[in-house]
């Protein structure tokens, strides 16, 4: 028996995250976890703290738009200028801090950094990786100067073909929509209020999502990756059944690793005005701060065909 992974994702009745005992222990479960890491200690890290005193950003326009193409992998990609080079990125919201190939870092003749970062596979294998110093790193208006990237390691797989990612480090100081509608990377100011957050702020993207129950869990959202993933020990809590156990390739920073999962016969969850069903959901890992783990992960599946938006400013994710 195949047991085909199928999303679907249809216009709902707003999804409402009440502000309760339950959703203020989620948020302070996840502060806690965030308080342990932050994108300063990171450069730190990878760069130094005299070299971290060193970055600077400027933003000529408030709102600005730039083409987003899906690559045959599934990814979404747009340009931009490294030193005034023009390379292609990735837009990846569930790598923590930005990155460059070593490929691009050596022919743009970038300076190494000084130590290096431990960086967590999707098997869970860590590995210490240098980085680079990008004297100019623009993304339409904004540009950064002497940021830090970790390295990304060549991928023995010929369809991947880029320069580097876009990571939450960066992507989380804006407001922006991945338009895969209009194909477009659109960065605005939101001039919006809402009553609620399902967004909880912190060094990966965190969503509060209802169930079929209107219990509410915890997501990580992953544009980087092209199909959602449960936690295991939580699925099974719920007591959602395994129909099928497999060995897959996952595809990261460190490369292609094999890994044993288990395949769940389905969720339903809801998110803003999107009502999302997911069959024959793969597990994975979750672990995407210290000490915590989140009920899944979303691919970008959920937002093919669509747009979502990520208002960082006001702690919401908007997909209808």
């Amino acid at each position: 028996m195949k047991f085909f992974h199928t999303c679907k994702v249809k216009t709902n009745e707003e999804a409402v995250i009440p502000n309760n005992l339950r959703y203020q222990q989620l948020v302070g479960k996840v502060a806690a976890a965030d308080a342990l890491t932050s994108v300063r200690a990171a450069h730190i890290m990878l760069a130094g703290e005299s070299a971290v005193n060193s970055i600077t950003r400027r933003q000529s326009l408030e709102n600005f738009q730039i083409p987003m193409k899906r690559t045959m992998m599934g990814l979404y990609m747009i340009e931009v200028l490294v030193n005034h080079q023009k390379l292609q990125f990735v837009l990846d919201t569930g790598a923590q801090v930005s990155g460059i190939c070593e490929h691009a870092a050596r022919k743009l003749g970038l300076d190494s950094t000084s130590g290096k970062m431990r960086i967590s596979s999707v098997g869970g294998q860590e590995k210490a990786m240098r980085g680079w110093i990008a004297g100019s790193l623009q993304v339409g208006a904004l540009e950064l100067f002497q940021y830090p990237m970790i390295t990304i390691e060549k991928l023995k797989l010929p369809m991947i073909r880029m320069d580097g990612i876009i990571g939450w480090d960066i992507l989380s100081t804006l407001d922006f929509e991945m338009d895969d509608i209009s194909k477009l990377f659109i960065v605005m100011k939101n001039r919006y209020r809402f009553d609620y957050c399902n967004l909880i702020k912190g060094m990966f993207p965190i969503m509060i999502l209802l169930d079929e129950n209107s219990d509410m869990h915890l997501f990580g959202m992953d544009s980087g990756a092209t199909v959602s993933w449960l936690n295991e020990a939580s699925a099974l809590e719920a007591k959602r059944k395994v129909v099928n156990e497999i060995t897959a390739v996952g595809i990261g920073v460190h490369g292609a690793e094999q890994l044993n999962l288990k395949v769940f016969e389905g969720c339903e969850y809801r998110l803003f005005k999107a009502k999302i069903k997911i069959t024959n959901i793969n597990t994975g890992r979750t672990d995407v701060l210290p000490g915590l783990q989140l009920d899944g992960v979303l691919g970008n599946e959920i937002f093919r065909n669509r747009r979502i938006r990520f208002i960082n400013s006001k702690g919401m994710v908007l997909l209808a």
